[in-house]
């Protein structure tokens, strides 16, 4: 089977899981963040910004195992740099959020400023409107993404991976 061929046909496969390791991750956040608090948890940053950190480490980390997995499978950089940072773009952007209040919390919102989220410390506000509106801003840039035959910024890293690490072109990388 050639490389094409298979990542054609992995996309499909890869896209399912993505999707259930994000529903795993918003399923774990649901329970520290929903569950424990029926058993005495209080809400405080002392225990939730290593939480964040760890849960984001957790997604940087399933970033690069999609990243390595991918270019085993198909021998091409481009498919395997797309697949890692739409995963992470989907990250920034917010999609567990959205997956944990319309599955896990019956599509039961907050609203309201939301002051833990890492946007509203940027731009001083954050609620359910403008998280809908953040989302849905990174799924059209990850649709885009996947879409585009080449990436620029990909051949760029490609370049400088050639450059610093003397690598042969032995592979496409388009």
């Amino acid at each position: 089977m050639t490389a094409k061929k298979f990542s054609e046909r992995g996309s499909k496969w890869w896209l399912i899981a993505v999707l259930i390791v994000f529903t795993s991750i918003s399923g774990l956040d649901f329970a520290v963040n929903s569950t424990l608090y029926s058993y005495g948890l209080f809400f405080d940053f002392s225990w939730y910004i290593p939480y964040l950190i760890g849960l984001s480490a957790t997604i940087v980390s399933i970033c690069i195992l999609v990243m390595w997995q991918s270019y085993e499978d198909t021998r091409n950089v481009t498919i395997a740099l797309k697949r890692g940072s739409i995963l992470l773009l989907a990250d920034i952007g917010g999609i567990i959020d959205c997956i944990y209040f319309l599955i896990y919390n019956e599509g039961r919102v907050p609203w309201g400023e939301w002051t833990w989220m890492w946007q509203y410390w940027l731009f001083g506000t954050w609620n359910w409107t403008l998280q809908v509106i953040w989302s849905l801003s990174f799924m059209l840039l990850i649709v885009g993404i996947w879409k585009v035959r080449r990436v620029i910024l990909f051949d760029q890293i490609l370049a400088f991976l050639y450059r610093k690490l003397n690598l042969k072109k032995e592979f496409n990388s388009t």
